[in-house]
This record gives C-alpha cells, structure tokens and sequence, in this order.
C-alpha cells in the first residue's frame, strides 16, 4: 500500500482527501436542501460536482440548480431510460411511454408516471408524511447495512417538498408536490421542469436504493 501511495502525487491526495471531507461536512444539510429544489442526484454525477450542487443549494442558488439539472437530463433522458427499463424490465413499458410523453410536452402525464414508478421501486414506501416516514427508513435500513450509498437516503427519509402535505399557498408552480399531483388537487404542475424533477427523483432511486 505504501509503495502504491508513493507513486500518487501528494497534492492529488491531498485534494481528494479535502474533497471527501467537504462531501461529508455538508452533506446532511445538502441533500436535504437539495431535495426541498426538487432535485436528486445520480451515479453519473461525480462526487465533486454533487459537493458543488449541494453548495449551489446551501446557498439558495435556484435558478443555477434548475439550468443544471434541466439541462443536464435534456441531454442524458433517454440513455437513462434505457438503464432503468433494463433494470426494472416489468417497469419497461409504463417508463419507456413517460419518457414519450416527456418529450412530446405531455408534462402532466409524464410528471405522474415518473412519480408513481419512483414509489413502486420503493415499495410503495416513498411518499410518506412525517409521522409515516419510520416505514421508509426501516425499508431503507433493511437494504442498506454499512453501504456508502446510505449517506444520500437522507434525500428520502426526510419529509420535503415532493412528499409534505399538499398546500397550493406554500407551493409555487415550479415545486412538485406528489399530494396534489396523485390526487388531483394541483391542476398546474404540468411543466418542463417539472418533468424533469420527478424523472431525477426516478433515477436516483433506481440507481441507489438498488445499490442498498
């Protein structure tokens, strides 16, 4: 080990060593502030520039989180799709056809559709109030032992925008309510980015609850 040790340039180590402990030192509150944007990161995202989103959101930088992760899943869609749809292949069908909707502006259709496989890969766990949220973070807890993914469930084990009680005077039409959406209360969440918050909440379950 030591002998590997001597051929990494020491300043490398020592960036690498600063960037893990930055992760670390904001990552309960960056997840979560993450989260309360609508956004969830992925396995492709690199640890760096996760550190640097969560430091966006810390910050209450909004408008730089929906560029990124709008542009950044306009462009990575459909190669996504197709690891989901091999990956969950009863699932196939009903995400290949949100993805469709997603790209022909039916925002309301795909909207719901990410939503409602996000939570069947969960169990039907993920949505939960606060009081039910203990059912999630047992499931969660069964899978995950000592896994380094557990550190990024806090994006999901806590109650946040996605999953709190559905109230269209705290909510804007950029923010994705699950409540409203599911059970037809909000009537305005069909945009965009919308789209895309409920597909970034999709691939970061299937990349990392699996992992668990």
């Amino acid at each position: 080990m030591e002998q590997f040790k001597n051929l990494i340039d020491p300043k490398l180590l020592k960036r690498f060593a600063e960037g893990i402990k930055r992760f670390e030192e904001i990552s309960n509150d960056g997840f979560v502030k993450l989260a309360s944007y609508g956004w969830y990161i992925d396995a492709d995202i690199s640890l760096g520039y996760i550190t640097g989103l969560m430091e966006k959101a810390i910050n209450e930088n909004q408008e730089y989180l929906d560029d990124y992760f709008s542009e950044y899943y306009r462009t990575s869609m459909e190669e996504k799709m197709g690891i989901i749809s091999r990956k969950h292949e009863n699932r196939s069908k009903i995400i290949e056809e949100a993805v469709y909707c997603h790209q022909n502006g039916k925002y309301y259709a795909s909207s719901t559709l990410f939503l409602s496989q996000a939570d069947g890969i969960c169990s039907g766990l993920l949505f939960k109030n606060r009081k039910n949220k203990e059912a999630l973070k047992q499931y969660i807890a069964q899978k995950k032992g000592a896994n380094f993914f557990s550190i990024l469930m806090i994006a999901i084990e806590n109650t946040n925008t996605i999953d709190s009680f559905y109230s269209k005077t705290n909510l804007d039409d950029s923010k994705l309510n699950r409540h409203g959406v599911m059970h037809g209360l909000d009537m305005d969440f069909g945009r965009e980015i919308n789209s895309f918050k409920a597909f970034s909440l999709l691939v970061f379950v299937s990349d990392f609850i699996d992992r668990l």
